[in-house]
């Protein structure tokens, strides 16, 4: 089974992403948004797509079919740990021992 993605991250290091914190006067260090992402969705003057740390996913809808095995719904911490397709590999594998 092939992974599908439904949503992407919003990492600093993507260059839209870059753009968007550049743009609400924010910056990036070690990785990190202002080297900290905490208590940076606050900017009153801005809509939420447009703080320095958005809230705002970007989600696709997809209609799911009888060839679907199963959807897994997870934090995002979970994508630092494995990619999509090992996640995926890992649910069928378990789920052959489930009676």
């Amino acid at each position: 089974m092939q992974a599908y993605n439904l949503s992407k991250d919003h990492k600093p290091d993507m260059e839209n992403e870059k753009e968007r914190i550049l743009k609400a006067d924010g910056f990036i260090q070690v990785g990190r948004v202002n080297g900290r992402d905490a208590e940076l969705k606050q900017n009153k003057q801005l809509p939420v797509e447009m703080q320095i740390v958005t809230a705002n996913p970007d989600i696709t809808s997809v209609e799911l079919c009888d060839d679907d095995e199963f959807l897994v719904i997870a934090c995002d911490g979970i994508w630092d740990c494995m990619s999509s397709q090992q996640l995926v590999d890992y649910v069928r594998e378990q789920l052959k021992h489930v009676s």
